[in-house]
């Protein structure tokens, strides 16, 4: 597979969107149905300044659309590939028994 300078950039970026716990399961969350970014953080048990932080880097790489709903924002998964990474990652490491983080790994 060959791939241009461009798009390997790009990849590299979402890859490294999705390198942080919180933000594969807002991800997760997104899959099952848009949200505002007050249910992102109420459904993850966090702050809201921290979910529309996480919220803005993954929309800044591609991976949500964001609709106005009046004054709220809905975020949801780009499309259907999306959630089609997410279940082909799930299952790489049920297949692989890939569990936690790697030995001597730091969680982002």
């Amino acid at each position: 597979m060959r791939v241009d300078t461009g798009t390997v950039d790009r990849m590299a970026a979402l890859f490294g969107a999705m390198g942080n716990p919180t933000r594969v399961q807002i991800m997760t969350l997104l899959s099952a149905k848009p949200m505002s970014v007050n249910c992102v953080a109420q459904e993850l048990a966090i702050g809201q300044p921290n979910a529309s932080q996480h919220l803005a880097i993954l929309e800044r790489v591609g991976l949500l659309k964001v609709t106005k709903d009046g004054a709220k924002r809905i975020y949801e998964l780009r499309g259907p590939r999306v959630r089609q990474i997410l279940e082909t990652l799930k299952e790489f490491c049920d297949i692989h028994g890939l569990k936690g983080m790697p030995e001597g790994e730091m969680g982002s």
